[in-house]
């Protein structure tokens, strides 16, 4: 399995993919309040419907990543951060809740943690 973003991809298409790929992990963007974000653009929606390229001032070029189900978390983490300046956290799921786990963040997308 593969995830292609762009940087014209909407932030909640993209999470909606990725749970839809790797039902077993959640990405939430993880703002702080510090990152450069170009929060100055006229953003046409709300905050889910807004492109990466919105947010991102070294995004107005095309930019894609791929994710793999052979990435860790951390790995792609890091990828968002390095690519589009955002900040995302990948939870897993253990019963009915989300949790992050720095055991687990090391390990594949498609292991099985049972």
């Amino acid at each position: 399995m593969k995830l292609t973003i762009s940087n014209t991809s909407y932030l909640s298409d993209i999470q909606k993919e990725f749970n839809r790929l790797f039902p077993s992990w959640k990405l939430e963007f993880a703002f702080k309040g510090n990152e450069q974000l170009n929060l100055s653009a006229s953003h046409k929606g709300s905050f889910p419907f807004v492109r990466i390229n919105e947010l991102c001032k070294e995004c107005s070029t095309t930019t894609d990543i791929n994710i793999e189900d052979s990435m860790t978390a951390e790995e792609v983490e890091h990828l968002f951060l390095n690519k589009f300046k955002l900040p995302v956290s990948l939870f897993i799921k253990k019963g009915a809740y989300w949790m992050k786990s720095s055991i687990r963040n090391k390990k594949p997308l498609n292991a099985s943690f049972d």
